[in-house]
């Protein structure tokens, strides 16, 4: 492994879990959620780049499907959320 470079473990260990219920979280509870799988979905990618940099197709391509999943799971997540809050608004 290159100096510098990173193993999956070691970049997912960071992120802190967020345990609130999605329907009793507050919004700042919402928005720090939202920010980890951001974070992750930038430290994925930052892995994805070194990967390419350093020439090996095989970690890239590794780490590429993994930034996909975080950066699918952050949309879904996003959506979720918009749609509960657009919800609660019809319902006032």
């Amino acid at each position: 492994m290159e100096p510098g470079a990173r193993n999956s473990t070691t970049l997912t260990e960071k992120a802190p879990e967020v345990t609130s219920s999605p329907d009793t979280e507050t919004k700042e509870e919402r928005d720090a959620r939202l920010l980890i799988l951001l974070g992750e979905v930038i430290r994925l990618s930052q892995a994805w780049v070194r990967a390419l940099e350093a020439g090996d197709p095989f970690t890239a391509e590794k780490w590429e499907a993994e930034c996909i999943r975080a950066m699918d799971r952050f949309e879904a997540d996003r959506k979720k959320t918009r749609w509960r809050r657009e919800s609660f608004d019809q319902t006032r």
